[in-house]
């Protein structure tokens, strides 16, 4: 399957580069470096009924597959703003680990769907904000639907998703994620990331004010257990 992805401009491998040159203390094999666009689908689109044709283009992220301190080769994704006149592009985050590494794993088993080996596509990076998803987006050529592979999403069930596109808009965890946030625009939300309890799953999104009602039970049953530990 035949991938675009568009090169770095000068510019931003420079920056890039030396960025990573003075984090690491050693020189980016530019070879290894990946430019994936970035646009951001927001909530009000996605509600009104537009797709993909609704993100707007917004920096980028930067994929290395190089060895950081000359040891074993590893994933390292860099987000990237756009340039303007007046402001250079700058490195805003790197993560090594597991999103990288999920990144790197997606891309991979994009080469290898069967139903895809023909067609032309463009690398993305898809960004829905106020439902914390995270994908990558195959835009392809022609008239064959764009493909989404999610990266992190704050349903668990879409993780493993690779969907086309309006099949992937239209389920059910996404429709419900945005409307809770829509319905919610005068309540904070919180985004759980680690947790030791089953009611408060990892990367859940709930309310504040339910996401504190299930806090102060654990914690009150966590006070009881301490004053008697038999009770447990």
């Amino acid at each position: 399957m035949p991938l675009n992805i568009s090169p770095p401009s000068a510019d931003l491998l420079s920056v890039y580069s030396r960025a990573l040159k003075d984090l690491t203390g050693r020189p980016c094999d530019e070879s290894k470096v990946s430019h994936i666009p970035a646009g951001i689908l927001y909530e009000e689109d996605l509600l009104s009924g537009k797709g993909l044709e609704a993100v707007v283009p917004r920096g980028c992220r930067v994929l290395y597959l190089g060895a950081w301190n000359g040891k074993e080769p590893s994933v390292t994704i860099c987000e990237m703003p756009d340039a303007t006149s007046d402001k250079p592009t700058e490195i805003r985050s790197f993560t090594q680990g597991t999103l990288a590494n999920i990144v790197s794993k997606r891309i991979g088993e994009a080469g290898k769907l069967k139903q895809l080996l023909a067609a032309h596509f463009d690398l993305r990076f898809l960004i829905m904000p106020e439902i914390q998803l995270q994908a990558v987006h195959l835009a392809f050529k022609g008239t064959i639907e764009d493909v989404i592979l999610p990266v992190l999403a704050s349903e668990p069930q879409l993780n493993q998703a690779i969907s086309k596109a309006k099949q992937f808009l239209s389920q059910p965890q996404i429709q419900q994620a945005v409307s809770l946030v829509s319905k919610a625009a005068l309540e904070d939300l919180i985004l759980t990331v680690v947790s030791g309890d089953p009611r408060l799953s990892p990367l859940a999104i709930l309310k504040a004010s339910d996401f504190l009602r299930i806090a102060r039970q654990i914690a009150t049953e966590r006070a009881a257990r301490t004053r008697d530990p038999l009770s447990s």
